[in-house]
């Protein structure tokens, strides 16, 4: 491939990399698939994330409750099932994070 050409392609590939627009709309115009894609740091994938979860273990609690002979009461219960899990997740979270915050800066004081 000749050196005019190759240049042309290291400032295309240089520009997609520092302006997201350009990326995408070159990638539209050469039907490259990952054009559609979601940047990995947007939103709605967290949001995407969380509903999935939700959604299983609300079907884990229906199943759970399936058979439970005081029908009138499921509806609560399985509501308090996936209260249940959102807290545990939550202090999960909040324990794994303090814990991961320690050893960083356990870490950082030994590298001093």
């Amino acid at each position: 491939m000749e050196d005019k050409l190759q240049s042309t392609i290291e400032k295309i590939v240089q520009l997609s990399k520092q302006n997201t627009e350009f990326n995408l709309g070159l990638r539209k115009r050469l039907d490259m698939s990952s054009a559609n894609c979601v940047p990995i740091d947007d939103d709605r994938i967290d949001q995407i994330y969380e509903y999935c979860i939700e959604k299983v273990v609300r079907q884990q609690a229906q199943e759970f409750y399936k058979d439970f002979p005081i029908k009138e009461i499921i509806t609560g219960l399985v509501d308090d099932f996936c209260r249940m899990e959102e807290t545990i997740s939550v202090i999960f979270a909040c324990h794994y994070i303090s814990k991961w915050n320690v050893s960083q800066t356990s870490y950082a004081q030994t590298r001093i």
